[in-house]
């Protein structure tokens, strides 16, 4: 997987790309993405695609939102290889399991993108695991990437989102 700070895009492999310009149509029978339905969980969505990813050799996998037809947003999680459903990957959940990807995404953004435009810390949760409170934010005029563990989900994640003109 890469990252292109100067447009957005994003590649899954040399022949999946998608950015800020993709349109859910050009997913639709592509063989590189499952549309899911969009659910509550999911506001303001009208398409929604999963998608199989691998960052520096790990194992992810990637939701794309679409409002309107045209990408909204893209979040991607690492997970284990031996994961093979929800409940897999909840009995694996613990602490020092999201520490441990929170720091390998972290790795990941700054090789693709160098140094975080910002950093925030947020405290209140995790107390022992900085990494995990550290939200790392990078800002382009076509939208955001961020790095960060929600404690309320609980999942660690890479949140790309694209501004919509």
């Amino acid at each position: 997987m890469r990252i292109d700070a100067a447009s957005g895009d994003v590649w899954f492999t040399d022949e999946f790309v998608v950015g800020a310009s993709t349109r859910a149509e050009a997913l639709r029978g592509s063989g590189f993405a499952d549309e899911r339905a969009a659910g509550t969980d999911l506001p303001g969505a009208d398409a929604v695609f999963s998608a199989a990813a691998s960052i520096q050799g790990e194992r992810a996998w990637a939701t794309l939102r679409f409002a309107a037809g045209r990408l909204t947003s893209i979040s991607i999680i690492l997970i284990a290889a031996e994961v093979e459903d929800a409940e897999a990957f909840w009995s694996r959940y613990s602490l020092d399991s999201e520490a441990e990807a929170k720091a390998k995404l972290d790795a990941f953004l700054r090789a693709q993108l160098g140094e975080p435009h910002q950093i925030v810390m947020r405290g209140g949760y995790a107390a022992g695991f900085p990494v995990l409170q550290q939200l790392l934010r990078y800002s382009y005029a076509w939208g955001e990437v961020s790095s960060c563990h929600d404690p309320r989900t609980p999942v660690t994640e890479i949140a790309i989102s694209y501004h919509q003109h």
